[in-house]
């Protein structure tokens, strides 16, 4: 018994010391504030992290996420309340969901420290940690991680630091920013997954920009506004982007639109249209409220990353004050996209309207060059300026298509299925080999780019004809309803017309190409018996040599014409396999 009061005394001194101490702000500083001109390691960012999760371990985790390409994982770093709380979003937590994705570009980091500095400031500031009762906030620390791997000091030849810096091409030299549906990465399988997880209502991805100078250190391209439903597009324009250039611009930094322009930003500058290949569009697709912050190249890599820092602490605050309408117009904007019934798949920039902007810039002049002898563009630092601007920030629809009620994608179609699937698109598949009334696609024209563009050859300006017809389907084709909350991701990809579609990533090749043939000697009595059994074909046939000299002059064009109308043709060439189902 008398053992029991010093046994006790252990168990308390054991426990005691098993409690995470708060940590001095000395004992938490980023390698990026402790070295001039500095930005993290892809092994000093997850470093971070753990020493964060040791202090904290209550309300941040890290964890693998999943592979990349380079064999490294990409990891996810958790901020919230309470970290039993729901993991996913899926899980049915009522929190917004805010994640920020760091190094896209592995040599434009200042998301990097800027993110690190963030989650530190969450959770040792007890009046930041108040974010996370209406917040969940996931990390990912480093996208690209064989970009990360590649550190270096020359790559970004017009970049004002850091000192060391990764490269744009991932370990497949792949630009991540252009993969998100063909995913052809570890990367973007990563991602995709973590997304449908968590299912964000806000996004970010962090980026250094490129191109003219300016005034300002920030830049930021939001998502292409006329692609969201009404709901979150008026709340996007009207509410939630002029608070956050407000309050980052009395923050004491100067933001304005992503600079993009076919000439100097003085002649105005182009809203930028993130298709689904880029990580903005992607995410808004998905009714995420999306963001791409910019900062700008010239300025001091210290400014860089506190500008990027001041965005995202002002979003942070933004979204937790405005909660409940970023609630309203999400669910507004899925109701309304369960019942829309027709889709714009495709848009051009319309130059009859623009908004007028104000600008701060740098005169453009233009001078002899030492090397070429040639005029060439600098801009002025001693000649400021400020002025109105134009701001093309408006696209006219240019592809639009009627919602089917289902596709049926046959299962051989395994590229289509599996990217489907990452991105949790819900099936169910044939019981039974059955003929199934359905629209099909026969693809009348394309153009094809000259050369490789991030490992595809890829279609652009794609004309379909559709037809009713009757197709054999087998058990296990895969049956797709549209009447989902991600119908947006099912239409923009299975459609050969829009403008990331899995036929522009050339899924279906193999099927613009011929598989069968025919020997013109054996053919040419077949076909004169096929002209004088179908005299109305017989005319537009002879009708076709008057208008066409080349046709005319061709005897293997004029009996490829023939081959393709008759029966003997194999029906398959040029026709897109995914059924649309009407009805």
């Amino acid at each position: 018994m008398k053992l029991w009061p010093l046994f006790s005394f252990c168990v308390i001194i054991l426990f005691g010391c098993s409690s995470p101490k708060k940590p001095s702000i000395e004992e938490l500083t980023t390698p990026f504030e402790q070295k001039e001109n500095y930005s993290a390691t892809y092994e000093e960012s997850i470093e971070y992290y753990k020493k964060l999760q040791d202090f904290f371990p209550k309300n941040i985790s890290i964890e693998e996420a999943g592979e990349s390409d380079a064999g490294k994982p990409i990891y996810k770093v958790v901020l919230a309340e309470k970290l039993t709380s729901p993991k996913t979003k899926k899980d049915g937590s009522d929190k917004l969901v805010m994640l920020i994705n760091n190094a896209i570009h592995a040599g434009e980091p200042c998301g990097v420290d800027a993110s690190m500095m963030l989650a530190r400031d969450i959770l040792m500031d007890d009046e930041k940690r108040k974010l996370l009762e209406e917040i969940t906030l996931v990390i990912i620390p480093i996208y690209n991680v064989g970009g990360a791997l590649r550190r270096n000091s020359t790559t970004r030849a017009n970049q004002n630091g850091p000192a060391e810096y990764g490269f744009r091409g991932n370990a497949q030299n792949l630009d991540l920013n252009r993969d998100f549906i063909k995913m052809d990465s570890k990367n973007a399988r990563t991602f995709v997954r973590l997304f449908s997880d968590w299912m964000p209502d806000i996004f970010v991805d962090t980026h250094t920009s490129n191109g003219a100078d300016y005034q300002y250190t920030l830049t930021l391209l939001p998502t292409f506004h006329e692609k969201l439903p009404k709901p979150l597009d008026d709340f996007l324009s009207l509410k939630m982007l002029p608070s956050l250039y407000k309050q980052v611009d009395e923050a004491g930094w100067l933001v304005c639109p992503y600079v993009m322009s076919y000439g100097t930003p003085d002649k105005g500058i182009l809203g930028f249209y993130d298709s689904p290949r880029y990580s903005s569009g992607y995410a808004s697709l998905f009714n995420c409220l999306s963001f791409t912050t910019e900062a700008h190249m010239l300025k001091p890599f210290a400014d860089r990353v506190n500008s990027t820092y001041t965005f995202l602490d002002e979003l942070l605050k933004f979204s937790f004050e405005n909660k409940s309408e970023i609630k309203k117009a999400k669910a507004e904007s899925e109701e309304l996209l369960a019942n829309q019934q027709e889709f714009v798949l495709d848009w051009e920039l319309d130059f009859s309207r623009f908004d007028s902007i104000p600008f701060k810039g740098y005169e453009a002049k233009y001078k002899t060059s030492e090397i070429t002898g040639k005029q060439r563009l600098y801009y002025d630092r001693e000649a400021p300026f400020e002025k109105k601007i134009a701001y093309f920030n408006y696209y006219s629809p240019t592809v639009k298509v009627t919602k089917p009620k289902a596709y049926i994608i046959p299962q051989g179609l395994r590229r289509v299925v599996n990217r489907m699937k990452d991105n949790n698109v819900q099936f169910s598949q044939l019981k039974k080999d059955s003929l199934i009334d359905v629209e099909l696609y026969e693809v009348l024209s394309f153009e094809t780019a000259k050369k490789p563009y991030e490992g595809h050859i890829p279609h652009s300006k794609v004309e379909v004809k559709s037809s009713k017809v009757k197709k054999q389907f087998y058990a296990g084709d895969y049956l797709v309803l549209t009447n989902q909350s991600n119908v947006r991701y099912i239409l923009e990809t299975l459609d050969p017309q829009a403008k990331d579609a899995f036929f522009v990533w050339n899924f279906f090749d193999s099927f613009m190409q011929r598989k069968e043939y025919f020997s013109g000697y054996v053919f040419e009595d077949y076909a004169a018996q096929f002209l004088r059994e179908n005299p109305a074909f017989q005319k537009e046939f002879e009708e076709k040599k008057d208008a066409d000299t080349s046709f005319a002059n061709s005897a293997s064009k004029q009996l490829m014409f023939i081959y393709d109308k008759s029966p003997l043709a194999e029906g398959t060439n040029n026709v897109y396999p995914i059924g649309r189902i009407l009805n």
